[in-house]
């Protein structure tokens, strides 16, 4: 993992990153951080993060797969009354956050924002830094809250002879990822150990598959998509199984682009359509100011490029790239050979320009909280935009009849609502057995809420 300080990213080895998850894992089991609630006739242990992208995070994440510990994430744009729910769904005990948090946190167990009297249960915040503001430490004691440091809990697990690893199962549950929704209280998806490798190694597959070669220990990417969200999970969950580095950003995304990104020149980059419609503005902008011999090129330059990308799938020209697309690649630090976009589509226009103008592919990916994120992918080379490719590895996928809509599988192309069964499908949402039986149908496949049509060559 990589933080970046100054003009360079620091990077932690392995051997590193092991060695400080279990002396927290073994500092939270000493300290008492989670102990064990009932729940669904089973015992549980919680520990809440709240940050933003960053190693200690993940390194708290790491300490509580260590104990069998289910990570329970927290964001800001659940608002107050979500988080509180939250914390008394899961009787949290104690919850991991940045220094500039602490006094947000406790603030919601105060009592005038707190008439009902919810989170009774939190009783501990570890902050990451070993300097906390002295008004959240002022709420903190307000409110009956003990704050304490990571390195306080570090040292506690150094002391902590005694600990021993807890080896994980498949069907743990690593992570209640809470998502936001619409209306009424958050539901707790509950992400197993299963489902994050199935995920993973469905992706590799369809990589296997397609001429990019598979993500690997060489390879880089930029954490920068929230981290209590599925699609970062699954990213995160590349880097363990496969080894790839991973790069936090420096925490503000209108300069990640412009300082993180050259810095820590990523081969991989995960994206969202804000990210890549902005980058196409800029870059239109920049085709858009250019004049006489340039201007020529670089409509040369794209009509062939945009032509081999639509009919071969080809990304590449040495003539072009060399005189005029290495220039838009070094936007992204000039190693990036392979990109995802997630959470929504981008139009098939946009998805071709950047294509050609960073000369890598960029595949598109559909999923869910409720099924580890990208369940169905578009493969690396496929010449036609504007779908998300077919099904990964480790799921089924088949289109349910609505017809009070007209939509139908006997329609052509078929059309209907996208149902998934596989590994990478949630068993249930966290005490929540009415928002689950409405998820699944009566033979098991999850429900997504989304209409699809399945083109003649298969894609979705």
């Amino acid at each position: 993992m990589g933080t970046k300080v100054g003009s360079e990213y620091q990077w932690m080895t392995v051997k590193e990153t092991v060695e400080m998850a279990k002396n927290i894992a073994a500092g939270c089991a000493a300290l008492d951080l989670a102990p064990l609630v009932e729940a669904e006739d089973r015992p549980w242990r919680f520990l809440g993060i709240q940050a933003k992208n960053r190693k200690e995070w993940y390194l708290f994440h790491l300490a509580n797969q260590y104990n069998a510990i289910s990570s329970v994430t927290l964001y800001d744009t659940l608002g107050t009354a979500a988080s509180q729910f939250i914390c008394d769904q899961t009787a949290l005990s104690t919850i991991a956050t940045s220094a500039d948090l602490v006094e947000r946190i406790c603030s919601m167990k105060l009592e005038e924002n707190d008439p009902e009297g919810k989170m009774k249960g939190l009783k501990t915040i570890v902050c990451f830094e070993d300097e906390v503001p002295v008004k959240g430490l002022k709420v903190a004691e307000t409110v009956g809250i003990n704050v304490i440091t990571m390195n306080e809990v570090i040292e506690a697990g150094k002391k902590n002879t005694t600990w021993r690893e807890t080896v994980a199962s498949t069907d743990d549950v690593m992570l209640i990822s809470y998502t936001s929704g619409t209306s009424g209280n958050p539901k707790g998806v509950k992400v197993t150990q299963k489902q994050v490798i199935q995920t993973v190694m469905g992706m590799q597959t369809k990589l296997h598959s397609s001429t990019i070669k598979p993500l690997d220990h060489e390879d880089t990417y930029i954490s920068y998509l929230p981290a209590a969200h599925i699609f970062e999970q699954a990213v995160f969950g590349f880097s363990l199984i496969w080894g790839m580095r991973c790069g936090f950003f420096s925490g503000d995304p209108t300069k990640m682009i412009r300082e993180d990104i050259p810095c820590l020149k990523p081969t991989f980059f995960p994206g969202v359509p804000r990210v890549f419609n902005s980058m196409y503005g800029i870059i239109q902008n920049k085709v858009k100011g250019a004049t006489g011999v340039k201007a020529f090129l670089l409509e040369k330059g794209l009509a062939h490029k945009l032509d081999k990308v639509r009919t071969q799938g080809v990304y590449t020209s040495k003539m072009y790239d060399k005189i005029i697309f290495s220039k838009f690649k070094e936007i992204f630090g000039g190693n990036v050979r392979f990109m995802i976009n997630g959470s929504a589509p981008i139009a098939e226009d946009v998805t071709d320009f950047l294509q050609a103008c960073f000369c890598v592919p960029i595949v598109e990916g559909y999923g869910m909280t409720e099924s580890c994120g990208g369940s169905i992918v578009s493969c690396p080379g496929d010449p036609v935009s504007g779908h998300v490719g077919g099904p990964m590895a480790n799921v089924k996928v088949k289109l349910k009849d609505i017809p009070e809509m007209g939509y139908s599988s006997k329609n052509t192309p078929p059309t209907g609502e996208v149902c998934m069964k596989g590994t990478g499908i949630m068993p249930a949402y966290f005490k929540d057995p009415e928002n689950t039986k409405d998820a699944f149908t009566e033979d098991g496949w999850l429900r997504s809420g989304d209409v699809a049509q399945i083109n003649p060559n298969g894609s979705i």
